[in-house]
């Protein structure tokens, strides 16, 4: 008698202990199934006016065919057409000022949104927090255009220097 409850309660430990370990597909399936999938096609937002600077901010994010963001190009615009990351004066002064320009922050935001396929999980950079702002701004309407296929550009208002926050960062 002994013997056959210690095999039962050894089964028994066996038994849940494969249990535990086991993969947890139906939890796996739902995370997958209640993301949101994206619909394929390229997507842009900016801001209608440029800065008191002369940049314009703009985002443009390529959706691929299994609805995931594949390509981000995060950048700015002068108004004489040229782009912030490749300005080598402006990335010099901004480099010894914060400790990183634009041709550092603007790729990191980029591949950090490609990595985390949600505007809202890509964290800010320190040294560049008018940027950060601006991102978030352009990378959430971009992917609320891409949730509905509106492949348009999205234009969004300026917010007033003075009201982005602390104003320290990047110019």
């Amino acid at each position: 008698m002994k013997k056959r409850l210690l095999i039962m309660v050894l089964w028994l430990i066996t038994a849940g202990t494969l249990l535990a370990c086991s993969p947890q597909t139906e939890n796996a399936q739902f995370v997958e199934e209640s993301q949101t999938r994206l619909i394929p096609g390229t997507y842009r937002a900016e801001f209608d006016q440029p800065d008191s600077r002369g940049w314009t901010p703009f985002l443009v994010m390529e959706i691929n065919d299994e609805g995931k963001i594949a390509e981000v190009n995060f950048d700015y615009i002068s108004t004489e057409g040229t782009f912030k990351t490749q300005d080598a004066d402006y990335n010099q002064r901004m480099t010894a000022a914060n400790g990183l320009g634009p041709q550092t922050y603007c790729p990191r935001f980029a591949k950090n949104l490609i990595i985390y396929q949600d505007p809202a999980q890509v964290d800010g950079i320190t040294g560049a927090t008018s940027s950060s702002q601006e991102f978030k701004q352009l990378a959430q309407a971009a992917y609320a255009a891409a949730e509905k296929g509106s492949q348009g550009t999205v234009y969004l208002s300026h917010i007033p220097e003075g009201d982005q926050g602390s104003g320290e960062g990047d110019s």
